[in-house]
């Protein structure tokens, strides 16, 4: 499995635990980071993903609350959530 699509998946995780246990970033971080071991470029790249949607998120919620038909994002599945929330920022705002 390739390094980006691994810090996806993190980053997925840590922002889940984030919404749905209602911790702070750091705290998800250090949760999520301490049983793992991977590599600096996937922690490095799963770090961006997980600034940048928690930087952007009200953007990223509004976009998505004006593209979920018959949908409100408090009904959504938090994996669901997550997936959309992230996937956005980078579609958004990376290169």
């Amino acid at each position: 499995m390739g390094s980006r699509r691994t810090a996806r998946e993190c980053a997925m995780h840590i922002l889940y635990t984030m919404d749905v246990c209602r911790v702070p970033k750091q705290e998800a971080e250090n949760s999520f980071w301490q049983t793992k071991n991977y590599s600096n470029d996937v922690v490095s790249f799963a770090t961006e993903l997980i600034d940048g949607t928690a930087g952007n998120l009200d953007e990223i919620d509004g976009l998505l609350r004006e593209i979920a038909e018959n949908w409100e994002l408090a009904r959504m599945a938090g994996v669901d959530r997550a997936i959309l929330r992230n996937a956005s920022y980078e579609l958004l705002c990376t290169p």
